[in-house]
């Protein structure tokens, strides 16, 4: 499922930066947001255990 997620970040990320700075740079920005959205579920898991 994991596998999923991240792949869907990235393609989407890689259709906004055709579209505004470059493929790269979007899925880029894409990967970072994914691991960030991530860490914050695995602190709020944390904190609340």
């Amino acid at each position: 499922m994991m596998k999923l997620k991240i792949t869907t970040f990235v393609l989407i990320g890689g259709l906004v930066g055709a579209l505004t700075d470059g493929i790269m740079l979007g899925v880029g920005a894409s990967a970072l947001v994914f691991i960030a959205y991530q860490f914050e579920k695995y602190i709020d898991k944390m904190m609340k255990d």
